[in-house]
């Protein structure tokens, strides 16, 4: 029940938060969310995914990237119950999560 519940907070963060833009690779990219579970068992992340290949680039709690080359990226905020998923991680494909 516990994973279901995760996967469903998860679904529904991503589908309501997500974006997509062209990036220049010295260029800050921020993004900020609002209205996620901030209770003390939730972690509140945001992903930075290359476009093309779908491969987790970053994670961090701010929403500030930096792209290190020039590309299409998608930003998501991610809310879940911890602990995190495994599939959850730099490197890995975004569609495993």
């Amino acid at each position: 029940m516990k994973r279901l519940r995760y996967i469903l907070i998860a679904l529904l963060t991503i589908v309501s938060f997500h974006i997509s833009a062209q990036c220049d690779y010295y260029y800050t990219v921020s993004v900020s969310t609002s209205g996620y579970n901030t209770d003390a068992a939730y972690a509140q992340e945001y992903v930075f995914v290359d476009d093309a290949s779908g491969i987790i680039m970053d994670i961090n709690t701010t929403g500030s990237f930096t792209p290190t080359n020039s590309g299409v990226y998608r930003i998501y905020a991610v809310n879940y119950l911890l602990p995190a998923p495994a599939a959850l991680s730099v490197g890995n494909l975004w569609t495993g999560v």
